[in-house]
């Protein structure tokens, strides 16, 4: 698969629970990806449970994508987006109040 200059690839994984050891291995895969691809990638994870509290409290709302929260991951991977029960309640909740 070839990468182009406008697209970067793009990492999505699924994880029951995320912690910090899954965030390591996701840095792993990001620089394995940007290794094989030169460019790197956008990480997208969906957690089925809510992420615990060691990655929770680093995550910040997403501008660009209004479901999940943003990990900080500079410099091993471009953007890295986190979608679990806790970022979708939260929206929902918002969004309700604003009604």
């Amino acid at each position: 698969m070839k990468v182009t200059a406008s697209l970067p690839p793009v990492l999505v994984e699924v994880q029951n629970t995320i912690d910090l050891k899954f965030v390591q291995r996701i840095t792993e895969n990001s620089l394995v990806v940007n290794k094989e691809h030169g460019a790197l990638p956008i990480v997208v994870v969906f957690g089925i449970q809510p992420s615990k509290s060691n990655v929770a409290n680093d995550l910040v709302q997403s501008y660009q994508v209004p479901l999940a929260k943003e990990y900080p991951c500079k410099p091993w991977t471009k953007s890295c987006y986190i979608v679990d029960p806790t970022t979708i309640n939260s929206l929902f909740k918002n969004n309700h109040l604003n009604h």
